[in-house]
This record gives C-alpha cells, structure tokens and sequence, in this order.
C-alpha cells in the first residue's frame, strides 16, 4: 500500500524569492485577529479591508437576523412536572403541549411566548482570547422567570457580575434594554437564555431578544471574510464595521453599497426598507384636527395635517382630499374644577378652596366648607397637564412602527387613538397622581369603546414606587360603549396608563406584506380605541365643582376632618362618635352611612382601622388564637422541577393575627427598576429556586423571586362557609372550623377582582402546639385558580374557649383547713386564662348549724315513728292475748252456758253446738292485772290478722249494741 504525504516547504529565512509555490509567510502567533472593518486573508496571511457593501466586526460577531436560527444556536423546550404524583396539578402539565412555547425566530427578533414550559435558547461560541457578551431584550411581564447562565466545556459557571447578571432586569412594555457587558474566557463557551412561565398563564407577554453580540470569537467564517449587508442596509465605503439603514423612500438589496430612489409618487418606503411599498389612496385616517389654543371670543381653529411620514397617494379620484382652509368653532367648555385662562388659551385648575362648573370663572367656597378635588374630564380640547400620550413600538416590520401622528387625538367630547401606527406599536395614555389621595380612598372610573376588525387588546395599568407596574383590566376585540370603575387600594402616588395594541405580536395571519406589495398593516389602520371620560375622587390635587360643609370648619388644606372613628352629622354638622367597631374609611361621606362596621370577628380601637385582637367572639363562641397568631408561620407549597434538574417551589408565610406583617423578600434583580425588593403584607408567597452554588461560607442559599401579596388586609373572621364572594373549599368545609378570611384589593392580569385567601382553623387535640398546615388535596400549590388561596390549619390552640357548663371541678380531701379544687377542661374546648387548673379554697370538718338542725330534726321523727310503732305493736299483742283465752275457755268446757241471757239449743243430728257469749267489759288486762301464761290455740278461722280484726271490730256489733266483738264458737271450731 502506498502513503501520500503532504509536501511542504519549508524557506530559509532570506533565500526563497518568488517561485511556485509562493514563498510562505513566517507568523509569529497563530490567533492573529484583524480589526474592525477588516477581514484576514488566507493566502497572504494578512489582513485587509472590507469592500464596500459589506461589513466586519473584527473578531466580534452580531446576530440581528432572526428569519432562522444562526449557526451555533439550538433551542431546548420541556415541560414542569410535580412531585405530587397524584394531584391534578401533574395531570394537567403532563399533556401540556410545549411546541408553542419554545422560542420562535421572528424575523426581527428571537420570542419566548410563554406558557407553563421550560424553554432554552443555547448558544455555543469558542473564543480565541477573552471576550464580553451583550444582548438586547425586551422583558415587560415578570410572570415570566428569565435566567441567563454563561458555562465552560465542563458545565461550569464562568460569568460574573452575581444576581444582576444572572436575572435581567423586568422592562417596560415595548422598551428594549441592552444588558450589561458580560465577560467571557477565552474557550468554549455555552451561552444560555432560560425563560419559564412559572404562573401557568397563556396570556403572558412574549420575553424578546433583538440582538446578541459577542466579542473575541475565533470563527473562521466570520474572521476570514466580510458580511455583507442586510437588506435596506448599505456600506457606502470599505472598511465598514456596521451598515446604514436606507433613508426613507429608498431601498436596497443584500449587499448594497448605495440605496435606491422609490418614485415617490406612487410609491414609497420607510427607513431600513429593502422594497418600495405602492402608495394606496388616501383615507379620512390618513389626516387629522389639529386645534389652537381658545381666542377671548372663545373660539378655536381648526387646521388638518396629514399623517407623517405620508404613505398614501391624494391625486387618485378615490382618494380622500385633505380639508383646506381653517375653521373656526366654539371652543369646548372646561372640565368641572378648570377655568379657561386667555392668556395661553387653555384651561387651568381653580385655585386652591375655590370650584368651578368649567363654563362659570372660579369662586371661593362658603365659609366652614371645603371643595371636594379630584379630576374630572369630559371635554377634550386639549390634552390637560397631568396627562400625556407616547406610542412604542416593538419594531416588529421592517421600517415600520411608532410615526409623527400623535398616540392619542383630542375630539372634543371624547379621545381616540391616532392612525398610522404599526399594528404591534402600543398608543399609550398616562395620568398621574402625584400627592395621592384624602383619607387615603379615591377611585378611578372611565368610559370607553374599541371599534376593532381584528384582535385589538386595551389594557388599564396602574404603576406605583411601592408595587411597581400591574395590570388591572384587559379588553380584547371590539368592545361596545360601557363604564368601568376601580378603587385604589391604598394611598399612594399613582400612575395610570390605558395601552391600545391593534394586533398581538403572536398573530400568524399578520406578515410585514401582502401579495400585491400593499403592507398589510394598513388592513388595521382603522382599528381605534375611544374614552369618552375620565374620573378620579377623592385627589388631593386637581379641581372641583362642589363644596362639601365641614363639621370643624376649614384650612388650606380642605375641611379640618373629624376626630378618627365621627362622622359629620348632616343636619347640624356637628362630629358624631360612630358605633363601636366601626371606622370611618372617607372623611367626606356625611352623615351616619359613614360610619363601615368592621365585620365579623374584628374591632375597631381607633376609628380607622378594622384589626383582631386575637381574641374574637364568634357567634357567642370566644377564641384565643394568641398561640399561633401572634407570630408568622411558613408553609411550603408542592416541588416542581424539569427535566433538566431545575426545581422551584412556592413558600408562603402567614400572620394569622397581622400583628407583625410578614416579609417576601426578593434575592435577584429581576424586578422594575425602582420596584422594592420585598412585599409586606398578612399573607404573601414567594417563590424559591434551589440554588446551585455556593455562597462565601459555602453553604447553599435558594433564590427567592416573584414575591406577591395574597392579604393586604383581614376580611373577617366567621365559621360560615362564605364571605363576600369568597367560598371556603369543600374539603376543608365543616360547620364545626373556624374561618378567616384575607384580601388584596389589588388586581392583576389573571386576578382583575384582586387575591384571597382562607385559613380554615380546626380544632384538633391530637395536633399540639403549632399544629399542622395543609393544602387541598387536588391544588398542591394552595390554589386552584391563581386568585382564591386554601390553607387548612389543624391544632389543639384554635378550640374555642370552654363555658362555665364545660368546665368539670373535682375537690380533693379537706385537710387542714384547706383542699384543692381542680378544673378540667374536656377535649373540644380550653380553659380560659382566668380560670386556673387547680385552686385552694378553705374548708372545715365542722357541721354548719342548719345542717344540725336538719339532722336533729330528722332524728326526733325517727324516734317518733319507732315510738308509734312500738305502742302499735303493744296494743296487738293485747288484743292478741284477749282472743287466746276467750279461745281456751271454749275449749275447757264446749257446751256450756252462762249468763242468764245465754240461750242454748241443739240442732238435730248433729254435734255441734252454739254459745253465745255474754259481752266483756274489758277486752284488756286491767293495769294491775298481771298477764297469764301464753296459751296456743289453732283456730282454724278465716284470718286472725291485726288488720282483719280491727275491721270486724268496726263493722260488726252484736245485737244488744255492744261495741265488743262476740264470737260463736261450734263443736267443730273447738
């Protein structure tokens, strides 16, 4: 077999002079990089200019064009799984399809849409010396966790800069913002751009990165020659490092040195173009009212422009034809609480303690009454000082986006959002609040309508320091004429913006052009947004039409309120004490409607403010929840982790009591510039990323991120199965469980009516202490719908107090004067701090004298009755002893008689004989008659029983009258 080797020469320094092959050239190092605006040269090993039309960056490279994925990028996408194998949270995400929230190329720019997935945009780069990593992002919803992580060949962290690098920071909607510079190693470098849609919403806002740029790379495709430009792009000279968009009304292909004319008459073209766009006729939305300031007479001018930059042609006769000349109209009044000034022809606020209709000049208030101030629009002549309009746009067509026409047009008696933006562009109007609000109340209501052909989207946010920018209300297609109302949570300085978007990012159907060349974004130029007005109560600053009587008079600063807890009689305007456990929210309200009872199970000890002791009274029932509510508790919520390892979970903290509020801290930078990093309030979550690294001490710390409010206040406290419109979940429901009730009036994109949550206490003996927290069976994050929370808190401290008719008492033996009276309390109740477990009482071994009588008493019947019965049982053994001997006295002498009226007969044929005895004078012995032997004798009589006798001695008497018994004896009876 024969081997080829490769034949190389090898010069001598000096000696080789031209010649085939040419003479090699001797480097120095290898990792030769070239400048930029350069490229290196294989053959001469040497570096040398771009040519025009193309581009470098040196040993830099830029990814901007995103119609596919560029070379060395690669997109992972997986599902969140639970460990609670049973719960219907893993069900639901084992199906979750994930094709649809992977990143997706757009041309533009790179798009995270979101959804309950993992999704992983990877980058693989090796540099040749040390280099820095910047990309540019647009991050506008936090519902979205994004993660950026920079490792080795060996799976190791090699970026630097800790949290701030690691979670980007949150962004405004359409803003983009470019990350800090990231330092690489020189090496293989694995770049990754994690997001998660860790709150399971659809609806969240797409995470966009527009480009990534990266410095030191050792690529031989990009180092060894130029790029050339982009479409709508130029290099007018060599050497270029970047290419220049075409200006407007020109275009150029790839690779362009110089950009081409459009014929603007018929078309046109934006900046960046790479095509001329035929210009449609015009339309009424192609140009718009512009109003001057009022004259003294009142008076406006109205002129009309048209929409810049120009994209329609007027000279077709179908075309609209832009008005000519000026017309003058009666200027709109001014808005309740303004006045019109002359001198700049606009309408400014009375001044302070005076009111105005709009039409009348300003006047002072009576005395002892002060103006009720706020802001209220209803006429637009122009916009008013506190507000102001702004459109953004996230630059998703080519040349495309946000133009000269204003976001928002004033018309009279109502707004409307302006034309000739792009359908992506956001038409934003803001008001702000700067001083807050009296008494710390105030609402916010407005009217509205969306006239819309495609999905259009109109969305109230409000942004303050405390919490930062949240999502009210959402609105999607069209929308007919209706009033919407939203009360401010707490007092503070607010913002309030209304956004009107014409079509959403993820629309399919929407592409930069149509068949015939027409940019289809003019399909939806007359998709409008309308307010007809604006009303915000209760402001500190603004103006006002009415004047409000005062009970204590009046100051600069309005009416001198009530002491906390009156109200402001309406027939005297006296203060008034409210009732007990009620509060005075709105110090303006008159009369008794303003006094707000507390609810069940909470006081009032101030007048303002509705709390719980601890102790609340429920139905008659006392509770002390002291032992578990006097401090917060943890609780942590079901394990969820991808496939990949990464793992989060939900840990909320819960202050029954609210005594002390609890604290949801966050440790990463992702929030809002000037967004805190923590949330105060009765019961808040955070959510907690196992930590991968270790710190300083080499311990292992979780990431706390997404920190929200689930109670801002106590509702109430019931052991009924609803309040409000908020229903304890059925597993936990039993009418024995005490109920309390948490709210956070504040609203978001999936909770508009704000969050709730219920702790369900049940008395358990077998749960000492602290007891035991558990969440629903079915919902292992503690809820089932992102806005109504459920814990169920098991323990032997929430029984209700005993009463007197519960409690058991035992004594113990009296010794020494003294015994021990103990009190127990049975398993379904507890004693009461003022009643002790055991008690010495004094006691005596004498008997009281009323129990002596008693017994003396007592005793003397005794002794009575044995005495009646002994006299009884004396008086029978006499009678008894009378019928002993009249019975032997027969039986001596049978037939005899005596006594001279003794009559005697016999009957024929037979034994027996009659005697009739002579009555006795005594039945008895005499008192000195002594008694005789005892003599027995069997009478076979009927019944010789004491009771039998004395009822004979009674009922019968013998012929002569004699009340003494007579018996007549016969032969056979002896």
């Amino acid at each position: 077999m024969i081997q080829l080797f490769p034949v190389v020469s090898v010069p001598t320094a000096g000696v080789c002079t031209g010649g085939a092959p040419n003479a090699p050239v001797r480097l120095q190092d290898c990792s030769l990089t070239c400048k930029s605006g350069e490229y290196f040269d294989l053959e001469l090993l040497q570096c040398h200019d771009c040519p025009p039309g193309t581009y470098s960056l040196g040993g830099m490279v830029r990814h901007e064009i995103w119609d596919q994925l560029p070379d060395g990028f690669s997109v992972l996408v997986e599902p969140l799984t639970s460990r609670s194998s049973f719960s219907m949270l893993e069900r639901e995400r084992s199906f979750t399809n994930c094709s649809k929230s992977e990143w997706q190329t757009r041309g533009d720019y790179i798009a995270f849409p979101g959804g309950s997935c993992v999704a992983t945009l990877v980058y693989t780069v090796r540099l040749i010396q040390a280099g820095a990593l910047r990309y540019t992002y647009q991050y506008p919803d936090d519902d979205t966790i994004f993660e950026f992580q920079a490792q080795n060949e060996l799976c190791q962290s090699v970026s630097s800069g800790g949290d701030e690098i690691r979670w980007p920071t949150v962004t405004e909607e359409g803003k983009w913002r470019t990350s800090k510079s990231i330092q690489l190693p020189a090496g293989l470098n694995v770049l990754q751009w994690k997001a998660m849609g860790i709150s399971g919403r659809h609806q969240t806002k797409p995470l966009l990165i527009k480009s990534i740029e990266v410095s030191g790379v050792a690529d031989p495709a990009v180092s060894t020659s130029c790029t050339p430009c982009r479409n709508g792009t130029h290099a007018p000279g060599p050497r270029s490092r970047q290419c220049q968009d075409c200006p407007a009304d020109s275009y150029s292909g790839r690779g362009a040195t110089q950009c081409t004319r459009c014929d603007v008459k018929t078309s046109y073209a934006s900046p960046g173009s790479g095509r001329c766009h035929k210009r449609p006729p015009c339309t009424q939305n192609d140009y718009f009212e512009v109003h001057s300031a009022c004259d003294e007479r009142n008076n406006t001018l109205v002129t009309y422009q048209w929409v810049e930059p120009r994209t329609c042609r007027d000279d077709l006769p179908s075309s609209a034809k832009l008005p000519s000349g000026a017309e003058r109209r009666k200027c709109p009044p001014c808005n309740p609480g303004m006045q019109m000034d002359y001198t700049t022809g606009t309408c400014r606020f009375c001044p302070p303690g005076s009111i105005s209709d709009g039409i009348r000049p300003c006047r002072s208030c009576p005395p002892s009454t002060a103006p009720n101030t706020g802001f209220q629009f209803l006429w637009w002549s122009a916009l008013p000082g506190v507000m102001s309009s702004r459109c953004m746009s996230l630059e998703g067509y080519t040349g495309t986006g946000c133009t000269t026409a204003a976001a928002w047009l004033t018309s009279g008696d109502h707004l409307r959002t302006g034309h000739g933006h792009a359908p992506d562009s956001y038409l934003i109007l803001s008001l702000k609040i700067d001083k807050g609000f009296r008494a710390g109340r105030g609402t916010v209501s407005f009217t509205f309508q969306l006239d819309c052909e495609g999905d259009c989207q109109f969305v109230f946010m409000q942004s303050s320091p405390a919490k930062g920018i949240s999502v009210i209300q959402t609105w999607s297609g069209r929308a007919p004429k209706q009033h919407f109302s939203y009360s401010i949570p707490q007092n503070g300085s607010y913002t309030f913006n209304w956004a009107f978007q014409k079509q959403a990012w993820s629309d399919d159907s929407i592409l930069p052009y149509s068949a015939n060349g027409v940019q289809r974004l003019r399909l939806f130029d007359t998709d409008s947004a309308r307010i007809d007005n604006i009303n915000v109560t209760n402001t500190i600053e603004g103006g006002a039409s009415v004047c409000l009587p005062c009970a204590q008079g009046a100051d600069a600063s309005g009416c001198i309120a009530c002491p906390p807890g009156h109200y402001t009689e309406a027939s005297t305007t006296r203060c008034q004490p409210c009732p007990a456990n009620t509060v005075v929210l709105d110090p303006g309200v008159v009369g008794r409607s303003a006094c707000i009872n507390c609810g069940p199970g909470r006081i009032s000890t101030d007048g303002k403010t509705c709390t719980t002791d601890c102790t609340p009274t429920v139905n008659g029932t006392r509770y002390d929840l002291r032992k578990i509510g006097s401090s917060f508790h943890e609780v942590r919520g079901s394990l969820l982790f991808t496939a990949s390892g990464m793992q989060y979970f939900h840990v909320f903290n819960i202050s029954l009591c609210g005594k002390v509020p609890v604290n949801c801290a966050n440790n990463i930078t992702f929030q809002s510039e000037g967004e805190p990093k923590s949330v105060k309030a009765l019961v808040c979550r955070t959510t907690l990323i196992p930590s991968q690294s270790l710190d300083a001490s080499g311990a292992s710390s979780p990431l706390s991120t997404q920190s929200v409010t689930l109670g801002d206040h106590l509702l109430g406290i019931t052991n009924e199965a609803q309040f409000g419109d908020t229903r304890v979940l059925e597993e936990f429901y039993n009418p024995k469980d005490l109920h309390v009730f948490f709210g956070t009036p504040t609203a978001t994109k999936s909770c508009p009516k704000g969050r709730t949550t219920t702790v369900t206490l049940r008395c358990d003996a077998d749960q000492p202490g602290a007891g035991q927290v558990t969440l629903p069976s079915r919902c292992p994050d503690g809820t089932c719908d992102g806005c109504h929370f459920h814990f169920l808190w098991s323990s032997s401290t929430v029984c209700p107090i005993c009463g007197s008719q519960d409690i058991k008492v035992v004594k113990s033996e009296c010794i020494a004067g003294e015994q021990n009276v103990h009190y127990l309390a049975p398993k379904y109740c507890l004693m009461a701090d003022d009643v002790p477990g055991t008690k010495k009482v004094p006691c005596s071994t004498e008997i009281p004298f009323v129990v002596q009588l008693i017994i003396m008493g007592c005793v003397g019947t005794a002794i009575l009755l044995c005495l009646t019965v002994f006299i009884c049982w004396k008086r029978n053994r006499r009678l008894e002893y009378k019928y002993s001997r009249l019975a032997r006295q027969r039986s001596s002498t049978p037939c005899s008689t005596s006594g001279n009226e003794t009559t005697s007969s016999l009957k024929d044929n037979s034994n027996e004989c009659e005697t009739e005895l002579v009555a006795a004078e005594s039945c008895a012995l005499d008192d000195d008659e002594d008694e005789e032997d005892e003599v027995s004798v069997t009478v076979p009589m009927k019944s010789f029983g004491l009771v039998n006798k004395i009822r004979s001695m009674t009922a019968y008497k013998s012929e002569s009258g004699s009340p003494f018994e007579t018996i007549q004896l016969t032969e056979a009876q002896s």
